[in-house]
């Protein structure tokens, strides 16, 4: 199975990506209340976006019509919570692939077959479950914040310790779905 390859650059190392966004939005703090967004969820948007550029997806995942160029979904349950941090995202460039935001309806058949990546946050209790054996082994790079989200089956679990959120990744899960991890945000990652 090919897989869409994202050639990294020396800047675009992860902890300089990480770093920088951390320090951006560190610095934005002050205008979290004015987009809506809470300071916790401007920096989980950016790792939503500093994921996309370090987890590589199998040219089926994007349909026939797959090329370097397809585009990468974020999918969230409930985009309320991340203010206008998500909107920021919409359009923006990994490569040459461009980035979407969606908010699928669950409970509608095929609401999820879209997606690259699939947030679900604490609050989604009552579904995630559901949603996680949906894409089960299917090339959706997962991302929740509860805790034990990666023994429930998920991908990358958020963890929040000392004032930071910082992550954990289910490897095995990873390959599972057909997507392959760069080794140098594995090193990021904590360890169980």
């Amino acid at each position: 199975m090919a897989l869409i390859r994202k050639r990294l650059r020396l800047a675009e190392r992860p902890q300089v990506l990480f770093a920088w966004a951390a320090l951006a939005l560190a610095c934005q703090a002050g205008a979290a209340e004015h987009s809506g967004a809470s300071l916790e969820y401007q920096v989980k948007a950016a790792y939503l976006f500093n994921f996309t550029r370090f987890v590589e997806w199998p040219e089926a995942a994007q349909g026939e019509a797959a090329t370097d160029a397809a585009p990468i979904s974020i999918c969230v349950l409930d985009s309320r919570p991340f203010g206008d941090a998500l909107k920021k995202l919409e359009g923006q460039q990994v490569g040459e692939r461009v980035l979407t935001v969606a908010v699928p309806k669950i409970g509608e058949p095929g609401a999820i077959d879209h997606c690259s990546i699939l947030f679900l946050d604490r609050r989604a209790n009552g579904v995630r479950d559901e949603l996680l054996r949906k894409v089960d082994g299917k090339p959706v790079l997962t991302i929740g914040d509860s805790t034990g989200f990666l023994s429930e089956g998920g991908i990358v679990e958020l963890v929040r310790r000392r004032g930071r959120i910082l992550f954990r990744i289910d490897v095995k899960h990873a390959r599972r779905a057909g997507l392959r991890v760069d080794p140098q945000l594995l090193g990021l990652a904590l360890e169980d």
